[in-house]
């Protein structure tokens, strides 16, 4: 590292390395090292290995991926971090999912995000123990800087409806830019789900993620309302995993009756059943956006399947529909399979057996 000219890539994830490990790797990044891409994943990596990969950020000009998920680096290993990003312009990508960072440390890294030269266009503190309070800091430091992120990934954060309304307000905010954020595995509940909708119909996001939110039907509804707006530019929809019923999904499928941007729903593991499915299916008559449809884990039977195979034969858009463990009958299962093939799509697109 120290001396090559040619090293561009180094991944070393997976492995043993440990402080010791780590800290030696990072006195090998010099003020003239051409690395552009480290990770170093899963490698018990602390405080100390933490402190000495920040010394190496504030030395070089190169560095644009740094991949540290699921380490130990804890808030302190975070703050020695965000000490070398105050001095470092070449970061563009910062991966700390699963770390074990609290509120001190991501308060260092939202200064450092705020006050430093980064050019940083995607960043995941998945998995963390940010909380509401922490959310609040990293949007003012998002707010603060000049060049928009492009990707924020906070899944899995204990983060509630505080939390989504401050990133409602990023979304909302002139510039903003960003175009993917990942809130799943957090309690928003359906009062964040609408905080949220408010500001999809101003921001420019294409993919939301909000799997395992605690979402019900009137969740589902506020986000069906922005979905109607021609203004919504949203093309990817998750929301797995949550408690979305024949309500939810009935604003969604007239949703999808005027949406244009729309091109993947996910409903994986709700509470729809057949009723949901066929209100999804009334919306597919007059869509040709929506290119997947997961509707794995709910409780469709053989009428909610079939009203979607007769959908097929208006829809021109939809390419992969996924209807595994639901209530389907073998007879159900094969008539479906049939229209979709008589419709011209792929077989191997559908998924209806395990």
């Amino acid at each position: 590292l120290k001396f090559s000219k040619q090293l561009r890539e180094l991944t070393l994830s997976s492995n043993r390395l440990g402080d010791e490990g780590g800290a030696a790797l990072a006195e090998g990044i010099t003020a003239k090292s051409e690395l552009h891409w480290l990770h170093l994943g899963s490698n018990s990596l602390g405080s100390i290995a933490g402190a000495s990969l920040g010394a190496a950020l504030s030395r070089t000009g190169k560095l644009a991926w740094l991949v540290l998920s699921n380490n130990q680096l804890a808030d302190e290993g975070a703050r020695a971090l965000a000490q070398g990003l105050l001095e470092n312009s070449s970061l563009s990508v910062l991966l700390l999912a699963n770390n074990g960072i609290g509120e001190t440390g991501a308060q260092h890294l939202a200064n450092a995000i705020a006050h430093g030269a980064l050019k940083l266009s995607d960043l995941d503190l998945g998995s963390n123990a940010l909380g509401d309070g922490c959310a609040l800091s990293l949007v003012e430091g998002l707010l603060a800087r000049q060049a928009p992120l492009n990707s924020l990934w906070l899944k899995s954060n204990g983060m509630g409806h505080v939390a989504a309304g401050a990133l409602a307000r990023l979304l909302r905010s002139e510039g903003a830019g960003l175009q993917k954020l990942n809130l799943g595995g957090n309690p928003l509940g359906d009062a964040g789900a609408s905080q949220l909708a408010e500001a999809l119909g101003i921001a420019a996001l294409s993919t939301l993620k909000l799997n395992a939110c605690a979402i019900s039907d009137r969740g589902a509804n506020s986000l069906a309302s922005t979905l109607r707006l021609n203004s919504c530019t949203l093309s990817s929809l998750s929301l797995n995993g949550n408690r979305i019923g024949d309500s939810g999904a009935a604003a969604l499928g007239a949703a999808l009756r005027t949406n244009s941007n729309l091109e993947h729903l996910s409903l994986e593991n709700n509470l729809l059943d057949d009723q949901g499915a066929a209100e999804l299916a009334r919306g597919l008559q007059d869509n040709d956006s929506l290119r997947t449809l997961i509707l794995n884990g709910n409780c469709i039977g053989d009428a909610g399947a079939l009203a979607l195979g007769h959908a097929l034969g208006t829809n021109g858009g939809l390419a992969r529909l996924e209807l595994r463990f639901n209530g389907l009958s073998d007879a159900a299962k094969l008539t479906l399979r049939d229209m979709w093939a008589d419709s011209g799509r792929n077989l191997h697109s559908m998924q209806l057996w395990l």
